[in-house]
């Protein structure tokens, strides 16, 4: 196994340390990126790491595939069609960065750290990657909707003027009956019917493609999306804001909120806390990959099991999270870069204060992890992009 993953991490680092991975070139980035080699390297790689930690099923070709497309995304999201004005491609942008992260975290010092917990991880957040991308593609899939159907509405109002002023034409012209006039008039009705064919063409074309988007609630969609845009007179922004909305609520969650919820049920859920304290631990191992005493000891302070009794049992009390929380407050101010050091000055008063409160455990716990948690993935990605420029 270590020989197998070894040569596999090797060649995906071949892969990232080509010279044309990265956002210059679009062309001679593409023909890396969607390569048989570069599917087969990362299959290999991916399902070596599910082996580790004993997971199945291995993800398929399609999640391997939307995987890679991460860099594609990364380098080059203007072609991706990722609006950052939208709360998915935002989320789906974050996702992208953690989920780099943590992958060439594993790759740089997989020698280094606890293998299982680290691949764990990256299984939990490529399953939140992978859940990202798909709420990012339906909601843009809707965007292209509406604009074919904004599209539809625009050259209905189009078809409507003309044939208005086809019609009017032939009404003026109908109270003399030359035949020089009938003529006329039969070269108007021609270039109308030919208006009309081509105007239900047009719209039967439009209805093709989005029947393509989507097979089962196309045609449902149209009826939906155009009495909103053409017969509400709602703006498209609007319309996919309000798409954008539904998709999150019926999709996402509140992760703190939830955490929060979990911890302080009569029979706790720590499915949330489990997660956080794995990826917390995790960053801060690559931090200072080399510096085993501290990972043994961050292993002691954060031991899962002995935490979870102690709220099970009710006797984790405010001192206890002091002491925890000092030390990785400690490392946080030791590892971050000086413009850290104010925001992160708030945040230890503001949690002082909880403590003077005597704040609600739940309450407590989410604070710290919320604000503690994404600032040493933020060291991590930073102390990785230093060496990255070193080694260029």
């Amino acid at each position: 196994m270590e020989i197998s993953l070894t040569k596999n991490i090797n060649e995906v680092k071949k892969i990232f340390n080509h010279k044309d991975f990265n956002e210059k070139n679009f062309r001679k980035f593409s023909i890396i990126i969607k390569s048989e080699d570069t599917k087969f390297h990362f299959t290999n790689l991916i399902n070596n790491f599910f082996d580790i930690i004993d997971f199945k099923p291995k993800p398929d070709e399609i999640k391997i595939k939307k995987f890679i497309s991460l860099y594609t995304i990364k380098f080059y999201p203007q072609i991706m069609n990722i609006d950052k004005s939208i709360s998915s491609s935002r989320e789906l942008i974050q996702s992208v960065t953690l989920m780099d992260m943590i992958f060439k975290s594993i790759l740089k010092n997989y020698d280094k750290l606890n293998l299982k917990e680290s691949i764990t991880l990256f299984h939990k957040k490529f399953k939140m990657y992978i859940k990202n991308f798909d709420i990012w593609k339906r909601i843009d899939i809707e965007g292209l909707i509406i604009t074919l159907i904004i599209n539809h509405i625009e050259l209905e109002e189009q078809f409507n003027d003309n044939k208005l002023y086809y019609e009017n034409m032939i009404e003026s012209e109908t109270n003399e009956n030359s035949e020089s006039k009938k003529e006329y008039i039969e070269y108007i009705q021609e270039n109308l019917d030919i208006l009309t064919k081509t105007f239900e063409e047009e719209k039967k074309s439009i209805m093709r493609k989005i029947i393509s988007l989507d097979k089962e609630k196309g045609p449902i969609k149209f009826e939906k999306y155009y009495k909103l845009l053409k017969d509400d007179g709602i703006d498209k922004d609007t319309v996919i804001s309000g798409v954008t909305e539904i998709v999150n609520e019926n999709i996402s969650i509140n992760f703190w909120s939830d955490f929060k919820k979990d911890i302080s049920k009569e029979e706790p859920d720590f499915t949330k806390l489990e997660d956080t304290i794995l990826e917390l631990k995790h960053y801060i191992y690559n931090c200072i990959p080399n510096k085993k005493e501290i990972h043994l000891h961050i292993d002691n302070l954060l031991d899962l099991e002995y935490i979870k009794s102690k709220i099970v049992n009710k006797v984790f009390n405010n001192y206890d999270l002091q002491g925890y929380f000092a030390f990785i407050i400690e490392k946080l101010k030791e590892y971050q870069p000086p413009n850290f050091d104010e925001e992160t000055n708030i945040f230890e008063k503001e949690l002082n204060d909880l403590f003077l409160k005597n704040g609600d455990l739940e309450v407590i716990l989410a604070f710290f992890f919320s604000y503690v948690t994404p600032k040493f993935a933020e060291i991590v990605n930073l102390r990785n992009k230093f060496f990255s420029m070193l080694n260029k």
